[in-house]
């Protein structure tokens, strides 16, 4: 009877250890056999550390600090999930929360983009305290004249400053504009003002211009961004300069072309139309937006030699139209190289579907990867073709939706509009 039994509780074992689920983990059972794998020990215990931390994130922001920095204690050095606690931790925005700020700054390896993102959430959600907005702008003060210290993250703080405090920022950030042009953040503060409607005077606008020396890629950069702020009050001068730009100097002119966009209130192809295409359709988009939009899309893949991958994505379907819009837009190197590649697959041209193109592909084993091997060489033999894109689209600028336009679709798209039959 006892083998019995035991015999029984073996196998019951067994069957819970290979067939009882015990949580999950993105969806997926967890068995207790999986346990003998690291990585699902790490899964279940980051799942239990999100859980709490979402029951946290509902708590009123006084409640919610100490049972984070409780949460912190136990999963601090957890994956990701201790980033997002440290980041919780600043985004209550309270004064008491004012010494992990310094902290998480010394000694969180990740520290300064746990302290701005936090930042960022705590002046979202209107709980800054006072204590909390001085301590907060002095550590943002330090990062603005020591960029080590907040490092790939100090972009924000123009932005974060003036969200904190706007009249005493617009005259830090003014005075940075007026007496220093060498700064690390001029760029970025020069388009910050601009974004909060902080004008500077014509006179200041008019010396970051006026530079006389043969200018460097920085000085380029900068009178891209005082050309965006003059164009407030002078936008024909703003435009000619952008233009100017973007046709003498090949290292700015993607920059200069894709500022045109924006000061005309056009879409720019890799985002606003994308998002376009991919939230409505190509219904969405009429003939002159989808040149710009083929184009661009067949860019990155040209540019990192990808022409494998219209083998086995759905970009393939569209290399007939990819290849005319390049022809279009002026990007002749390109559309041969492309052109090349169509005529692998024979007179009939590449298939309109993905599984036909990549049982070609299949069948013809090492003969086709040679071929797009030796069509790859040499690197990068071609135009750029996303100014060439942004370029036409400049030149048909009447043909496209506006970008603000498109914005309000993308935010509403249950409301019906134009945009979703692609009409003007």
């Amino acid at each position: 009877m006892l083998i019995v039994i035991l015999g029984t509780a073996v196998v019951a074992s067994l069957a819970m250890w290979r067939y009882v689920p015990i949580g999950r983990i993105h969806g997926q059972k967890i068995y207790p056999k999986d346990l003998l794998h690291s990585s699902v020990r790490l899964g279940l215990r980051t799942s239990s550390a999100r859980k709490s931390l979402a029951s946290c994130m509902i708590l009123p922001a006084r409640e919610r600090l100490p049972k984070l920095l409780e949460l912190e204690r136990r999963h601090g050095d957890g994956f990701i999930v201790g980033e997002e606690i440290r980041t919780a931790v600043v985004g209550t925005g309270l004064d008491d929360a004012v010494p992990h700020l310094r902290r998480i700054m010394n000694q969180s390896p990740k520290g300064p983009g746990e302290v701005i993102l936090g930042l960022k959430g705590a002046i979202l959600s209107g709980t800054v305290g006072d204590g909390y907005r001085i301590h907060a702008i002095k550590l943002l003060v330090e990062g603005l004249h020591d960029k080590s210290l907040f490092g790939v993250f100090s972009d924000h703080i123009p932005d974060l400053l003036i969200q904190l405090d706007k009249e005493w920022a617009a005259r830090l950030l003014t005075e940075i504009c007026e007496r220093e042009p060498d700064h690390f953040l001029f760029t970025t503060v020069l388009n910050t003002l601009r974004t909060h409607d902080l004008p500077l005077s014509p006179m200041v606008v008019e010396a970051i211009l006026s530079v006389n020396h043969e200018p460097s890629r920085i000085d380029l950069v900068k009178r891209i961004a005082a050309a965006k702020m003059l164009h407030e009050t002078n936008p024909n001068h703003a435009v000619a300069i952008l233009e100017e730009l973007m046709e003498t100097h090949a290292t700015v002119a993607e920059e200069a072309a894709e500022a045109l966009l924006e000061l005309k209130d056009l879409p720019h192809p890799r985002f606003l139309l994308d998002d376009l295409q991919h939230s409505l359709g190509f219904a969405a988009l009429n003939e002159a937006e989808r040149v710009a939009w083929h184009a661009d899309q067949c860019a990155y893949l040209l540019q990192m030699d990808y022409l494998s991958r219209f083998e086995d994505e759905e970009e393939g379907d569209h290399l007939r139209e990819m290849h005319a819009a390049l022809i279009q837009v002026g990007a002749a190197k390109a559309s041969t190289k492309l052109k090349a590649y169509m005529d692998l697959y024979g007179p009939d041209g590449p298939p309109t579907n993905v599984e036909e193109r990549s049982r070609i592909a299949s069948s013809r084993g090492e003969e086709w990867n040679a071929s797009i091997v030796a069509l790859n060489e040499p690197h990068g033999s071609y135009e750029n073709i996303t100014l060439l894109a942004i370029q036409y689209e400049l030149r048909h600028s009447t043909q496209f939706h506006k970008a603000s336009e498109i914005r309000k679709i993308l935010n509403h798209p249950d409301k019906p509009s134009a945009l979703q039959t692609g009409s003007d």
